[in-house]
């Protein structure tokens, strides 16, 4: 018996683009539906099956996982900066960046359903929270309601407060770990993370 081998295959051969469909496999133990023709995609994938069977739809997955806090920025003195990269999965979903002076946020760059968990400890009781499209440098509690994403506080020094945010997050939306200020991390800053996970 004959077989046909491919990494993709395409359904339709419409002049519009968006009136195919294609399959491919991604070269490593997925396989992904997208609307376009082979070899260019539109937009991100319908669906796709992962290495493990399970399907997910939607998205590629995506996840980027900051640990370790850095202080803040030296003009944004407000906003966490992170020392470590610990993982950063699903190609631009999601950039990372860090800046000495203004400090550190993580950006959307594909519009999706996120989950955001960020866990931070201080040298004592201390409240902060994550925002969304805030330019303010100030306090978390002073930061516009429509701009917080949560708000948690800390009991005592090296006790952890943890803040998480689930919703859909448009593209270019800019996410931010905004602290009430002035108190250095506790006695283990690499117990301190944020986490952004696509789904």
């Amino acid at each position: 018996m004959s077989a046909i081998k491919t990494n993709a295959v395409q359904l339709g051969d419409s002049a519009t683009a968006a009136q195919n469909f294609h399959w491919k496999t991604n070269l490593d133990g997925t396989m992904s539906l997208f609307r376009g023709n082979v070899g260019a995609p539109i937009g991100v994938a319908i669906l796709t099956v992962l290495a493990s069977g399970e399907i997910v739809r939607g998205f590629q997955p995506a996840q980027i996982i900051l640990d370790t806090t850095n202080g803040y920025g030296s003009t944004n003195t407000f906003i966490r900066r992170w020392a470590n990269l610990q993982s950063n999965l699903g190609g631009t979903a999601i950039t990372a960046n860090d800046s000495a002076t203004l400090g550190g946020n993580l950006t959307i760059n594909e519009a999706d359903l996120y989950t955001v968990i960020y866990t931070d400890n201080f040298n004592a009781a201390h409240t902060t929270g994550l925002t969304l499209n805030s330019a303010s440098n100030t306090a978390i509690a002073s930061v516009p309601a429509a701009n917080r994403l949560g708000i948690a506080t800390s009991g005592a020094a090296d006790h952890g407060a943890t803040v998480v945010a689930r919703r859909w997050f448009p593209a270019g939306s800019v996410i931010r770990a905004n602290t009430q200020g002035g108190a250095a991390a506790g006695a283990s800053p690499a117990l301190s993370f944020i986490s952004i996970i696509r789904g």
